[in-house]
């Protein structure tokens, strides 16, 4: 099973969207930018699973690309760590990451 990584896409004064300030928008080309591919593994829980996903791309002992298990959809020197506002797709749902927790978002 794989999960499916987008970030949110930058305003046009060079800020991450977030969903309290327009949305909470449907994952779209529009306001999101897949930027990796997490290998999960079997028999885990949903919560495991969006916070394995995560967890491996954030920046934590390394640059979150290197992570076993991540594939980086990104060019250039990498992109930012997952937060609040990015969203995580694992089959045929998604969730929003959120302060604390997560929340479902529509798929197209």
């Amino acid at each position: 099973m794989q999960a499916k990584v987008f970030h949110a896409r930058l305003t046009a004064d060079g800020h991450a969207y977030h969903p309290r300030m327009e949305g909470p928008w449907p994952l779209d080309d529009e306001h999101y930018t897949l930027v990796a591919t997490v290998e999960l593994s079997q028999g885990m829980t949903e919560y495991e699973m969006l916070a394995s996903a995560f967890e491996r791309t954030n920046h934590i002992d390394q640059a979150w690309w290197h992570n076993e298990g991540v594939v980086f959809h990104g060019a250039g020197k990498g992109a930012r760590s997952t937060s609040v506002g990015d969203i995580v797709q694992i089959g045929n749902k998604a969730f929003r990451v959120e302060s604390l927790g997560w929340s479902p978002v529509e798929v197209p």
